[in-house]
């Protein structure tokens, strides 16, 4: 099914007595319901106690930098050193202390909430303060272990780089002697060198090369910029490793990271709460932080049973009836094989949907009335309009076309209703058309679209012959005020609209013999009038309209919302199909959703109609003969 969010909304308003209905049960459900339990409930026997212990970081720890991760620390108190210190202290078993004990962690203000749950409240305090009191040792032994380390680290350093600075001294020194000898050596050879070439002689044997010996002279400077460098290097370690030393002398051993922010006086819980703790202890479940935690945890009284007022559930219990009730109409929906909507009409007829005529008030489903007449300017007739204009442009489906004007201005003169038929029949080539309108079962309107078609065609200026064929129930003549009379034709008071009762009298039932007589009638008809229009019998309840289809140019078919169904709609358009008829479309009848400009077109128009729309049409009927008047008379059956 496919709908508008829309749909869904207009259906469970117009079930509203099913909703209504689940919402009042799921109230007095839930009204008796709160009745039993009340009177079944016991009266709860507080007999369990929860101390809490908070500790919280130290403004010493703070300021010197010390603050550990204080959701692993919570862990670490239900872990396995500090529960074992605990019962070694107490006497008890490690894993039943854990398990009584819940910690609460608030990241924000550095804080820890350690509570211990138990049946004597003594019992409960010294627990929960025992849990504290290992936490303070333990973290302190921690903090003092790393300062311990800080200061090993810091003197292994100094003394390292001591060493390196020693070792880089005495290097220097000796490369700084062999430097100066290195540049005595340069010098003689450089002396011996001039004094050879001043004498002409060669260079004795014990003085070496100038070139040479300055070659050895650089790489010496070399390695004592080198030494020279780490040297400054391993003096900066030397002093920052120094500093650091005279830091942690000078600050001394970290005062307790952590201390006692409060302590709360054992208060009493339910047993229910009591059993909760133990549960969540017992899987290690019990380390929360302060967004988590549960709201029976932070203090007060906790009672075992939900004390809720009775109103309070009373009312959910109304609105989760209305839940309920809104859901089983739209499951209801869901499976519902009836048409509720143009697109499943459309889709259930293979067909186009030519009009949605609105669905009628109850006061006029007891009437058997002609809006086009009665109501002219109504939301009704101008569906109806629809539907004419539609057949307009139907002419592509047929051989011959179908054409009538829709367009030429209302007028019901002889004249103006001459001219447009004339008009017609140049376009179409054909002197009139014949159009049977039928429904898949009875009461979907079929009869009621007959009449006011009939209306709106002659208003647009045609000749029109109105048939009864559905002799078995003919309810035709009541719309025009006319009496039943058979083989006859009917002047019905609306101009351009002729009526024929019945083809035969109420003794012949021969349905071989109706049929007969219809289809000579309707052919010798077609020379007098610019349309025929069939009111035919249900297609899928007798053989009658589908008999007469051989003398019929188109077939319009009506739907009733919320009452055709889906498999009666196929086998009818099959049926007709079969026989190669030639289908127009389809019109809704007792249509429920319309959008915006329906509405706009009732809020323009509708206090208009109100006030005059009786007048005008008693003004032209006025012009027709006062025998045989269309009027609104009562009728206890269905529409038609």
């Amino acid at each position: 099914m496919n709908v508008q969010p829309s749909y869904y909304v207009r259906v469970v308003r117009l079930r509203w007595r099913v909703v209504a209905a689940f919402a009042v049960a799921g109230a007095m459900l839930a009204g008796l319901l709160t009745f039993m339990s009340q009177r079944q409930e016991p009266e709860v026997q507080i007999t369990y106690f929860v101390a809490t212990h908070k500790v919280v970081l130290s403004e010493e720890a703070v300021n010197a930098g010390f603050i550990p991760n204080l959701l692993q620390t919570a862990l670490q108190i239900t872990g396995d050193k500090i529960p074992s210190a605990v019962g070694e202290a107490l006497g008890e078993d490690p894993d039943d202390l854990s398990a009584m004990v819940r910690t609460v962690t608030d990241t924000e203000v550095n804080k820890i909430e350690i509570s211990a749950a138990s049946e004597d409240p003594d019992f409960a305090a010294l627990v929960a303060d025992r849990f504290a009191a290992e936490l303070i040792t333990h973290m302190g032994a921690r903090e003092l272990g790393v300062y311990e380390s800080a200061l090993e680290e810091a003197q292994l350093q100094i003394t390292t780089a001591t060493d390196q600075v020693g070792a880089l001294e005495s290097e220097i020194a000796d490369l700084k002697v062999a430097q100066l000898t290195l540049s005595r050596e340069l010098d003689d050879s450089l002396d011996a060198e001039a004094e050879a070439e001043l004498e002409e002689t060669e260079l004795p044997d014990s003085v070496r090369d100038s070139l040479l010996v300055r070659s050895e002279l650089v790489d010496v400077e070399d390695e004592v910029r080198r030494a020279e460098t780490q040297l400054t290097s391993r003096m900066a370690l030397l002093e920052d490793a120094l500093a650091t030393l005279d830091s942690l002398q000078r600050e001394g051993p970290p005062a307790a990271v952590m201390t006692t922010l409060d302590i709360v006086e054992p208060f009493a819980i339910s047993e229910g709460e009591y059993n909760d703790r133990i549960r969540q202890g017992t899987r290690a479940e019990n380390n929360f932080t302060s967004r988590s935690v549960p709201a029976t945890s932070t203090g007060g009284l906790a009672l075992g049973k939900t004390v809720s007022n009775p109103l309070v559930r009373i009312v959910l219990g109304l609105i989760g009836g209305l839940m309920v009730g809104v859901g089983a109409v739209l499951v209801h929906l869901r499976f519902d094989p009836r048409l509720r909507t143009k697109a499943d009409v459309e889709e259930a007829f293979d067909l186009p949907v030519l009009a949605e005529i609105p669905a009628f008030n109850k006061a006029d489903r007891k009437l058997v009335e002609l809006h086009a007449i009665t109501r002219t300017r109504s939301s009704v007739t101008e569906s109806y309009r629809m539907v004419r204009s539609a057949l307009v442009f139907a002419k592509a489906t047929i051989e011959a076309p179908f054409v009538m004007d829709a367009t030429e201005p209302v007028d019901h003169s002889d004249t103006t209703r001459s001219v447009a038929a004339d008009i017609a029949k140049a376009v179409t080539g054909s002197e009139m058309r014949v159009v049977m309108v039928t429904s898949p079962g009875p009461s979907e309107g079929k009869t009621t679209t007959t009449a006011n078609l009939a209306v709106v065609l002659a208003e647009a200026g045609y000749e029109v012959l109105v048939v009864n064929c559905d002799y078995r129930l003919p309810k035709l003549h009541k719309f025009f005020g006319c009496p039943h009379e058979p083989r006859r034709t009917l002047e019905t008071g609306v101009p351009g609209v002729t009526l024929v009762a019945d083809v035969a009298d109420p003794g012949d039932v021969n349905p071989t013999d109706v049929v007969e007589i219809q289809r000579t009638l309707i052919t010798k008809a077609r020379k007098h009038f610019d349309v025929i229009l069939l009111d035919t019998a249900p297609m899928l309840a007798t053989n009658d309209a589908a008999a007469i289809l051989p003398v019929v140019d188109l077939v319009v078919l009506v739907a009733a919302e919320g009452k055709t169904d889906r498999e009666a709609a196929t086998e009818t358009v099959d049926l007709l199909r079969r026989r190669r008829a030639n289908l127009a479309g389809v019109v809704l009848t007792g249509a429920t959703g319309f959008g915006r400009s329906r509405y706009y077109y009732k809020y323009r128009y509708g206090n208009y109609y109100d006030q005059a729309a009786d007048a005008v049409a008693a003004v032209d009927l006025t012009q027709s003969s006062p025998e045989h008047q269309p009027q609104a008379m009562a009728h206890s059956g269905s529409q038609n």
